[in-house]
């Protein structure tokens, strides 16, 4: 499973994720949650990515905090992530120990 399909899978339940490739290297990502209407699309060919999204929840705005924080962390594995499921059932997504909350889902 690749970081970007763990972490759209996260944030919007029953979302796909589909890679599209040139030459072995992805080129764009699209998202999209068929439960909402909501899409992604996120172009790479060019720095930074051209982004573009519709619908009633911002996909991207959503995942680009928690792309964000992957980043500044030196790009952990995802063996390195957790996910804790508090007694009101809130959901954290925390790093290396449930101290260190990513965000709330």
């Amino acid at each position: 499973m690749s970081t970007a399909a763990f972490f759209t899978s996260l944030i919007a339940e029953h979302g796909r994720l589909v890679f599209l490739g040139e030459d072995e290297q992805v080129v764009s990502y699209r998202w999209v949650h068929p439960a909402s209407g909501s899409w992604v699309r996120v172009d790479l060919g060019e720095h930074p990515a051209t982004v573009h999204q519709a619908g009633s929840r911002r996909l991207w705005d959503e995942v680009e905090p928690v792309l964000e924080t992957w980043d500044v962390a030196g790009r952990p594995e995802i063996d390195r992530y957790g996910l804790t499921v508090t007694t009101d059932g809130r959901h954290v997504l925390w790093l290396d120990s449930p101290e260190h909350h990513i965000t709330a889902l």
